[in-house]
């Protein structure tokens, strides 16, 4: 083996090692060197552009491996890699069209790779083609039937939810009853199914939508407290709500949003040691929520209890930090303030702390 053949292989070797060992800068240095002294070294180039993309450069490694896609040498396996790296770049580059187009490639010559289909399925998710993501979706789960099912019934809420925005309701209805057909427990399509109702006047239809996430879901029914009492004040029957919160705590006696929900009933009717009774039953539940604690705030300064009220006010902040992220994914640890179906994070469906 010739010296330059020796030197080579040995800035290749050691640039792998020092990407094995975390050593970046290193590994990049010694790429670049075995890269430069042979430029038929594929590899160098693939594993060079990945080093860039893994310390936050995306738009080197765009560079180092676009390239390569116009090389005549490669193999049906290269080509593989080097498409999926490109879709990795753009993703990185929060350029999901490119992403995209680069996975479609890649996939189109490998469709039983799990992990690159979720990979194009994610970045059709990011540009909102959902249709093209049932279909993905579609082929994982006959590969591969431990996947949730699920996330089609979840997709085709996409579809009726775009449907809706663009006035269209009787499409969005028919995604509805498919993602029903798909999963009953469906809360998303359940609700929006129950608002399409209510906007063509059957307001019984869409009360019993909304109404059935009580029997399929009342861990999640408190999604349609607004929904069921505008439709029962307007039939003059909002004292119905009392038996619908009472109804769901014996199903599901943890649910803080709806003892919340019951002190909030009681206050109104001017109860307030019956709200109170409900408002230290949900702090039992969850201690450190701000919500119980703005709630309890609000009925002691109602009540003339300024003391007390201050007291609740030094104790949530003290616990401020905790009180900032409500929820949180099991998949990813992402914490949010807000309640979420599909992770805003990592993208998966139903993985909220405590609801599923």
């Amino acid at each position: 083996m010739s010296l330059f053949k020796t030197r080579e292989k040995n800035a290749f070797h050691d640039g792998l090692i020092a990407l094995i060992e975390s050593e970046y800068p290193k590994a990049i240095e010694l790429l670049t060197k075995a890269a430069e002294q042979n430029h038929h070294n594929g590899t160098a180039f693939l594993v060079l552009g990945d080093v860039y993309r893994i310390v936050g450069q995306p738009h080197r490694a765009i560079n180092i491996h676009e390239p390569l896609t116009l090389r005549s040498d490669l193999s049906k396996q290269e080509k593989i890699k080097v498409y999926t790296a490109l879709g990795l770049d753009y993703e990185a580059a929060k350029d999901w069209k490119k992403a995209t187009i680069n996975y479609q490639k890649a996939v189109s010559l490998n469709g039983r790779d799990l992990n690159l289909q979720k990979n194009l399925f994610k970045a059709l998710k990011k540009l909102s083609r959902w249709e093209e993501a049932y279909s993905v979706w579609e082929n994982i789960l006959k590969q591969d039937n431990t996947q949730p099912s699920h996330v089609l019934a979840y997709l085709e809420i996409r579809v009726a939810q775009t449907a809706q925005e663009r006035k269209d309701n009787k499409t969005a209805e028919k995604k509805c009853r498919s993602a029903l057909n798909l999963y009953p427990a469906c809360v998303p399509a359940r609700l929006l199914k129950g608002d399409l109702l209510a906007i063509a006047g059957k307001d019984e239809a869409a009360y019993g939508e909304w109404h059935q996430i009580i029997q399929n879901s009342p861990a999640l029914a408190f999604l349609a407290f607004s929904r069921l009492e505008k439709n029962l004040f307007k039939k003059d029957h909002y004292d119905k709500m009392l038996d619908i919160y009472q109804e769901i705590l014996q199903k599901c006696p943890q649910s803080k949003e709806t003892h919340l929900a019951l002190a909030d009933f009681w206050t109104k009717r001017g109860n307030f040691s019956e709200a109170l009774s409900q408002l230290k039953e949900a702090r039992h539940i969850k201690p450190a929520s701000p919500q119980i604690y703005s709630q309890l705030i609000c009925l002691q300064i109602d009540q003339g209890k300024y003391n007390a009220a201050k007291e609740e006010v030094e104790k949530l902040t003290s616990n401020c930090e905790e009180t900032c992220w409500p929820y949180s994914c099991l998949n990813c640890g992402s914490k949010e303030t807000e309640f979420f179906f599909e992770c805003p994070s990592c993208g998966e469906f139903e993985t909220i702390n405590g609801y599923f």
